[in-house]
């Protein structure tokens, strides 16, 4: 998947079973667009990603 956008904040390093880590962020992307009345409008959508 590959999409982009802003990191909201620092990234959270967490230890998981065995000797393993998972890295957890949170992504936002802003969509920008005109309606048939030709207003602007805007909608910013939040992605939980975890590697």
């Amino acid at each position: 998947m590959l999409f982009t956008g802003r990191l909201t904040a620092k990234a959270t390093i967490n230890a998981v079973k065995g000797d393993k880590q998972v890295i957890n962020f949170t992504v936002a992307i802003n969509q920008k667009w005109k309606n048939k009345a030709d207003e602007k409008k805007e909608k910013t959508a939040f992605v939980d990603c975890a590697y």
